[in-house]
């Protein structure tokens, strides 16, 4: 409703764009003790809210956390950070001849900490499950500013999923949450890529980025870390 009337919806006091996991957890503890109210945001795309910062405060952008961290060949496992865009991470891939399967119509302009934040669905992505079923492990901030990883253990090991907790998180608010707190690292499970899903996969990446771009506002660029666009 914001956008059709050509509002911006809330802007916050101050940007904090960190480069690492322990600028997160810093940002996110000084904020906790001064009690600032925190959003995390990067790609900005989601339709539900989640990364307008409502109650002012600062804007955590994660796009400063980007790139593909690790890739297991043979385990099919990639460890990346949470301010990847899609595009990004399955060229990334498509050096290994593997790929998330993860193509929502966002993809050029979404971030892999995002369709964890609000439990994505890609409209090419059906085959392989929802965004839930492609994690096996996290390295989470919380709210308090500690870090810790969930996951990656065989599915033999006992105890509670914590990973699931952290998945769908776009719709909690940090502020005040003691648990919930932005991604510093995702961990994927992989697929392997056969030649014709290969060129499939090209071909869409390729139509979905050409149409994002073109739809997408000259002041609005895909790293802007301008407060007038959050």
């Amino acid at each position: 409703m914001w956008a059709t009337q050509g509002r911006i919806p809330a802007r916050p006091a101050a940007v904090a764009r960190p480069v690492d996991a322990g600028g997160v957890a810093a940002t996110v503890r000084l904020a906790a003790e001064h009690g600032v109210p925190l959003t995390p945001a990067a790609g900005r795309s989601g339709v539900c809210g989640g990364a307008v910062p409502v109650a002012g405060g600062v804007a955590l952008d994660l796009t400063g956390l980007a790139g593909v961290v690790d890739v297991d060949d043979t385990s099919l496992r990639a460890r990346v950070r949470p301010g990847t865009f899609g595009d990004d991470l399955e060229r990334a891939l498509a050096d290994h001849h593997v790929t998330l399967g993860h193509w929502p119509q966002s993809m050029a302009i979404s971030t892999v900490g995002g369709w964890l934040a609000c439990r994505g669905a890609g409209q090419y992505s059906t085959r392989y499950g929802k965004i839930e079923d492609m994690v096996v492990g996290l390295e989470v901030v919380d709210g308090r500013g500690r870090r810790f990883r969930t996951g990656g253990q065989p599915r033999a090991a006992t105890g509670p999923d914590l990973t699931q907790v952290f998945v769908g998180s776009d719709k909690i608010n940090s502020y005040g949450n003691m648990l919930h707190g932005p991604l510093a690292e995702v961990t994927w499970l992989l697929r392997i890529v056969l030649i014709v899903a290969v060129v499939l996969h090209v071909l869409m990446a390729a139509q979905l980025t050409a149409r994002a771009r073109a739809a997408r506002p000259v002041a609005y660029t895909r790293r802007e870390t301008q407060v007038a666009t959050m």
